[in-house]
């Protein structure tokens, strides 16, 4: 090889190493002030949509820990409260959610809505929709997830469902200290 592409080739290599480099430090991250409790509660309705109908959750609570001060994953606890289906009230078994700056969002385990005549289970999966919105200090979570994987039993919701959605908001904080996606 002469000298030419040489050189062409060494600045081409530092090129790409410079544009790997630049990507990897854009990329969004949950940045804490401080390690510590995080917890929160919803701003907006949150609300299940299946084939059958859709469930709504009046009130619900964050809870979590940050161990880090910079990460691009986030694990919180969501408890739902105040849920009603066709007007029956529906207890919440907690919800354990792993949240990414990327928008991905996995329920790391099964979680359920239960009621008299209905019980819906929504399994471990990953789905995309998470959108993060700072608010002095405070870091608003909203998910709009579509493809959400649910099952029922009872007389008010027996089936399998791959199509559902799910959708709310939540503000989250840390306590003495401030949370955001940078």
């Amino acid at each position: 090889m002469t000298a030419a592409p040489m050189r062409l080739m060494a600045v081409l290599t530092v090129v790409f190493a410079l544009a790997a480099t630049a990507a990897e430090a854009s990329a969004s991250e949950f940045t804490f002030s401080k390690t510590g409790a995080l917890a929160g509660a919803q701003v907006a309705s949150q609300q299940f949509t299946t084939t059958i109908g859709s469930f709504e959750c009046a009130k619900d609570k964050l809870s979590g820990s940050a161990t880090q001060l910079k990460t691009t994953v986030q694990k919180l606890t969501v408890q739902f409260e105040k849920c009603v289906y066709f007007g029956v009230t529906l207890k919440a078994t907690p919800a354990e959610l792993e949240l990414n700056t990327n928008g991905n969002v996995n329920i790391l385990k099964a979680f359920q809505l239960e009621g008299t005549s209905c019980n819906m289970r929504f399994p471990a999966q990953s789905l995309a929709g998470a959108k993060y919105t700072n608010r002095a200090g405070k870091l608003e979570v909203s998910l709009a997830l579509n493809g959400l994987k649910s099952s029922g039993t009872g007389a008010l919701c027996t089936h399998p469902e791959s199509n559902g959605a799910f959708a709310g908001s939540s503000l989250a904080e840390l306590a003495g200290g401030t949370i955001e996606v940078i």
